[in-house]
């Protein structure tokens, strides 16, 4: 995998984590559902009762590895931070930190940083082909 590809891997976290952090909200539903039909309505029978609380280990279970997978998503992105933050000139950082974890345009960029759409691609090149060199360096060794 090259660097770009790396760098690239934020936005797809970015929709996992979104769409796990729904799927959470949903365990979060049911889970007071089915505790809520448990308190009003009572248990009528044993085996009720262990299908109910089984219904709610089992969310509860599962709204742990949601967490688990979140947590893991942004440590891949705090990996990407810190490739970026092995660039020396803090105007390629933050044009990188810019446009690979908050998935700004590079028109937004270059407004924002009151320079040429040219200039902002020739910092992300010159980016590139920097962290390229680090990294191949790294594992070398």
């Amino acid at each position: 995998m090259n660097i770009k590809e790396k760098l690239s891997k934020p936005y797809l976290m970015n929709e996992k984590i979104e769409y796990t952090t729904n799927q959470i909200r949903e365990c979060e539903m049911y889970i007071e559902r089915i505790s809520s039909y448990i308190n009003e309505s009572g248990i009528k029978t044993e085996k009720n009762k262990d299908k109910k609380t089984e219904s709610i280990i089992n969310l509860i279970l599962y709204k742990q590895q949601l967490i688990k997978e979140i947590n893991t998503l942004y440590k891949h992105k705090m990996d990407v931070n810190n490739i970026i933050n092995s660039l020396e000139s803090e105007l390629d950082k933050l044009i990188m930190k810019k446009h690979y974890l908050n998935y700004e345009t590079w028109s937004k960029i270059s407004e924002d940083l009151s320079i040429t759409y040219q200039t902002a691609h020739a910092h992300h090149k010159k980016s590139i082909e920097t962290l390229e060199k680090f990294y191949k360096k790294k594992k070398m060794q």
